[in-house]
């Protein structure tokens, strides 16, 4: 096989080893900060300014563990954790809730967070990036709606 028959392997050669680095990256990311997703809802019961309006939820918007929980293997209270959305998303005027791909934060690496927990997380202001309008005055909270990984 001369030369000229190798050529056109090449770049698919170099798309394949291109295609497998990222997929690895993109593993070993979600290892060391477990995906999911987060259920974002207005808060039942409060007419407030966006009663009746769409809500942005921005991506970066952080939400953290609201109670503790008992870890019956420990028989102490579980870690708090802090979950950040990892797009953006927005509960429609006429909507209640919507969901949102999230991750857990990066210092928190190697947590279990299942759907069954039963956490409720509330906005925090203090560690979404910076984030000038968030949560400001809104009136909301999350739940996890799927295990993350």
């Amino acid at each position: 096989m001369d030369r000229t028959e190798s050529a056109p392997m090449q770049p698919r050669l170099l798309a394949a080893l291109t295609l497998a680095l990222l997929f690895s990256m993109s593993h070993a990311s979600a290892e060391e900060s477990p995906l999911g997703t987060v259920e974002i809802c207005r808060l039942g019961g409060i007419i407030d300014a966006y009663t009746g309006k769409p809500i942005v939820i921005p991506r970066g918007a952080t939400f953290v563990d609201n109670g503790a929980l008992r870890d019956p293997a420990v028989s102490d209270n579980a870690r708090r954790v802090r979950i950040a959305t990892i797009e953006a998303a927005q509960i429609a005027a006429n909507a209640v809730c919507t969901v949102a791909r999230a991750q857990i934060s990066k210092n928190m690496a190697g947590i279990a967070v299942r759907a069954t927990d039963g956490r409720r997380l509330s906005p925090s202001p203090a560690v979404s990036g910076g984030l000038a309008d968030w949560p400001g005055n809104l009136y909301l909270f999350g739940t996890i709606a799927s295990d993350f990984r």
